[in-house]
């Protein structure tokens, strides 16, 4: 069946889409954060997850990512934050001394990664890792912008994404 795509694909004058794709070495896609990952308010250490993605279009001149807990309503929490991955970059493991990025404030006022810490008895909540693939349009970034503004700055101007999602609960 590939091959059947690929051939008409190649007769229409188009190359298949590759759809980009996101990988943790540390979060299953569906699964449950670790306590190596939830903030240190909370009890964990508050790692960043290693994260690795594949399939970028061509065309894209950086990446960006960022962390959000979709429960909490209306707008998110924003837990993690970073622009300006180099192009050539496939992989971010949180630490920032390894490639050259901004890395922003989280909602809970620090710089960096900020685990997931819901309020106890909260039920669990659904945090969504996201890496956009973007082209030579800047997103309009604010600071202090909330989770889905930003989100919805960098769908519009994204190549392609990718995002797998864990949950939390602290009980």
């Amino acid at each position: 069946m590939k091959f059947a795509y690929a051939i008409a694909a190649f007769l229409l004058g188009a190359s298949p889409a590759m759809a980009m794709e996101l990988a943790s070495k540390d979060l299953k896609n569906g699964g449950a954060f670790e306590k190596d990952q939830v903030y240190g308010q909370c009890g964990g250490r508050n790692r960043a997850p290693r994260l690795a993605w594949s399939g970028a279009p061509a065309g894209t001149t950086s990446f960006a990512l960022a962390m959000i807990d979709e429960t909490v309503k209306p707008q998110g929490f924003l837990h993690w934050y970073v622009l300006g991955l180099p192009a050539d970059a496939n992989e971010f493991s949180g630490d920032r001394a390894n490639i050259r990025a901004r890395v922003a404030g989280n909602d809970f006022g620090d710089e960096g990664y900020g685990g997931p810490c819901p309020p106890k008895g909260a039920g669990p909540h659904k945090y969504v890792i996201t890496v956009w693939a973007l082209g030579s349009t800047a997103p309009d970034i604010k600071r202090n912008m909330r989770a889905d503004a930003l989100a919805r700055a960098l769908d519009k101007v994204a190549l392609d994404k990718a995002s797998l999602a864990a949950t939390y609960e602290r009980k």
